[in-house]
């Protein structure tokens, strides 16, 4: 029975069986003729980046970060994602389903991808370097976007990494080949969390490699493509991205402090969004609040294409709003509104709306939304209405500097202070430097990565990595527009839902994942 890799409709890599045993389907290329030559390899390498675009937008940004202590539900949200917010996380929750199917078929198309590309890589004649070179990128991007997937499943589904569990099995299940089978002896049970760390770096190393080489080969076609703000196309910088982003989860504070620094000091592309004004007092314009509106900023490391031709588009922005102006799915809690965001924080503009609400006969004016994903206009498929898609940003300079001041706290290297200082005078205009010590700045520090990713799906690592109590409370006024769940949700400082469960049915699919389920669910 032949596997169907990709149809005309979608490139990205999903792998279905087809109903009738062998016979070709139309419109469909088959496991075993998908790839043979570089064009092959070009057209499937489209493919993975539309798979990274759809799996750094949606609920894979949101679905987290409800969860937590910042939002709050509206019942005008039709009981989306209320479970999530109202902390009944189970192991048969849908979006949990959803994330942890998403990022094994991305890797499922990884595999097949890398297992393709090495014998075409190999029989490239000596004389095209620049077959050569690209073959190697392809099959770098290939490795960046396997370490993603995986680094994403061990952050939502991985207890800490300790010294004291990192040899046991609470790691991820790790397939490396394309062997699609329905002998479940064959499928892995979880790895050990040593394992899954060592895996992920491995494959960064790999694609940092093929890149760099790209980047060397190639440096005219590279400085244009890949070496720029608001990248399409992945470069070693974003690797390097990741790999700071990866020895922080793991606890690996002298890593994660290397990789910032190198980032910061050593790349002559991006730099911090001021949070200056420009124009005049009558047309005042803020870079910053643009990076979110139009999706384009000086920090913006990494941003997969998207336009209006483009098909299935998630929204982010639909986390927290819907199309219409008197309505909203999710809401910032009084926390957040009031005291999050002092005078001349640009972020406040960036981030924080006002709409007038109308549920059930009553009007609710004034009300404080979350517009940090508003909807790009250039995006908009109906001029009228807005669809509220954006581009992704799942990496942005700013996130360097806050791994920087973190680190440089937590190894005593470094001046955390002043790269907290200096950070704070790019997003709050005015900004004269404080001076903070000991647990005062590392609250400090804390706060500003809080105020700074709100929204982008850090929230439920960065609280399980801090040890994080939370009582949730909307303390907005709103009466019956509050989801009633939503209000006194109640996480300790070592909660088991800051590890989130393996779907039901994968553990009742995969033998081997028997007894592996992760404490309390």
């Amino acid at each position: 029975m032949k596997k169907i890799i990709f149809s005309i409709l979608a490139l990205g890599g999903l792998l279905t069986t087809s109903c009738d045993m062998n016979i070709p389907q139309p419109n469909v290329i088959d496991d075993q003729t998908g790839i043979q030559d570089i064009t092959d390899c070009l057209h499937f390498r489209n493919g993975l980046y539309n798979g990274l675009r759809s799996r750094t937008t949606g609920g894979y940004v949101f679905y987290t970060d409800l969860a937590m202590d910042q939002f709050v539900g509206s019942v005008q949200n039709g009981n989306k994602n209320n479970d999530l917010n109202s902390g009944n996380i189970t192991s048969s929750l849908d979006q949990i389903t959803s994330l942890w199917g998403g990022y094994y078929a991305g890797i499922v198309s990884a595999n097949y991808f890398l297992e393709k590309a090495q014998p075409i890589l190999d029989a490239v004649p000596a004389a095209q370097i620049a077959n050569t070179v690209e073959m190697k990128r392809y099959i770098a991007e290939a490795h960046f976007a396997r370490a993603y997937y995986y680094f994403k499943l061990t952050e939502l589904f991985c207890p800490l990494y300790t010294d004291q569990n990192k040899d046991t099995n609470v790691g991820v299940p790790l397939r490396t080949d394309y062997n699609p089978s329905s002998n479940k002896g064959t499928y892995p049970g979880r790895s050990t969390l040593y394992a899954t760390y060592k895996f992920i770096e491995d494959e960064l190393d790999l694609a940092y490699e093929g890149l760099l080489q790209y980047e060397e080969n190639l440096p005219a076609e590279a400085a244009t493509e890949s070496l720029v703000q608001n990248s399409s196309f992945l470069n070693t910088w974003i690797v390097r991205a990741l790999q700071a982003r990866t020895a922080l989860l793991k606890g690996d504070y002298p890593n994660a402090l290397k990789y910032a620094n190198d980032v910061i000091d050593n790349n002559h592309i991006y730099s911090l969004v001021s949070a200056a004004s420009t124009g005049t007092i009558l047309n005042r314009q803020y870079p910053y609040v643009k990076m979110w509106t139009n999706d384009e900023g000086s920090e913006l490391m990494f941003r997969p294409y998207v336009d209006t031709q483009e098909l299935y588009i998630s929204s982010t922005g639909g986390g927290w709003l819907q199309d219409q102006s008197d309505k909203v799915n999710f809401l910032p809690v009084a926390n957040v509104v009031n005291n999050y965001y002092g005078t001349g924080d640009v972020r406040a503009r960036a981030f924080i709306g006002t709409q007038n609400l109308f549920n059930n006969g009553a009007s609710y004016n004034g009300v404080r939304t979350f517009n940090k994903w508003p909807g790009n206009e250039s995006l908009r498929t109906v001029t009228s209405v807005n669809n509220l898609a954006n581009m992704g940003k799942p990496f942005r300079l700013s996130e360097m500097y806050l791994i920087k001041m973190e680190c440089e706290y937590m190894t005593g290297t470094g001046d955390a202070l002043a790269t907290l200082n200096y950070f704070r005078k790019q997003r709050i205009e005015k900004y004269e430097d404080a001076s903070y010590s000991g647990a005062e700045l590392l609250a400090q520090i804390q706060a500003e990565r809080t105020k700074e990713l709100i929204g982008e799906g850090f929230r439920l690592a960065d609280c399980r990595r801090w040890k994080v109590e939370f009582t949730r409370v909307s303390g907005l006024g709103l009466g019956n527009l509050i989801v009633t769940g939503s209000e006194n949700v109640h996480y300790t400082a070592d909660d088991h839902r800051y590890v989130w469960p393996i779907p039901a049915d994968e553990i009742q699919v995969n033998p081997q994942l028997v007894g592996q389920q992760n404490p309390g669910y």
